[in-house]
C-alpha cells in the first residue's frame, strides 16, 4: 500500500461503532464489545487499518485520521490530548513481516496496537501537527 489517508466518521462516537449492526464473524469484523473491555477514551471507533493473520505487508505512508467528536475538532489537539478515538490500528493474530513507514494519526492516543497492546503512543511520537512513527515492523 502506498500513501494510504482513512478518516474515521465525523459523528462519532454518537453512535459509536457498536451500532447498529452487530459484528459478522466471518468477516472478520472486531469485536469492540470485548477487545474495549478496560480500555480508556473512545475505543469503540472505527478503525483505520487493521491487519489479520497476514504476512508480507507494507504500508508506504500511512495517515491516519480522527478529526471529530460528534462533529467537534476539539479533541484532534496536542493540547486536548489527542482524544477523538483511542486506537487506529491494529495488527492481530499471527500477523508476520508486517512493515509500516512512515505512519501519521491526528486525533488517535494509541497510534499502534499489536494483539490488543498499545505499541506506539502519541504523546511519545508528538512532531508538527500529526504524530508521526517513522518504521514499525512485526516479526
Amino acid at each position: 500500500m502506498g500513501q494510504i489517508q482513512t478518516e474515521t466518521p465525523y459523528f462519532m462516537p454518537i453512535p459509536n461503532a457498536l451500532v447498529p449492526f452487530p459484528p459478522i464473524t466471518h468477516l472478520n469484523d472486531p469485536f469492540y464489545a470485548i477487545s474495549c473491555q478496560g480500555v480508556e477514551g473512545n475505543c469503540a471507533a472505527s478503525w483505520g487499518l487493521r491487519v489479520i493473520n497476514s504476512r508480507d505487508v507494507f504500508v508506504y505512508g500511512a495517515g491516519l485520521y480522527s478529526f471529530f467528536d460528534n462533529y467537534s475538532t476539539a479533541c484532534s489537539t496536542f493540547s486536548a490530548g489527542q482524544t477523538c478515538q483511542q486506537r487506529i490500528l491494529s495488527v492481530e493474530g499471527w500477523a508476520k513481516n508486517v512493515n509500516v513507514l512512515n505512519l501519521n494519526t491526528v486525533g488517535t492516543r494509541e497510534m499502534i496496537t499489536r494483539d490488543g497492546r498499545r505499541v506506539a503512543w502519541f504523546k511519545e511520537n508528538e512532531n508538527t501537527f500529526a504524530s508521526n512513527v517513522a518504521v514499525f515492523r512485526s516479526e
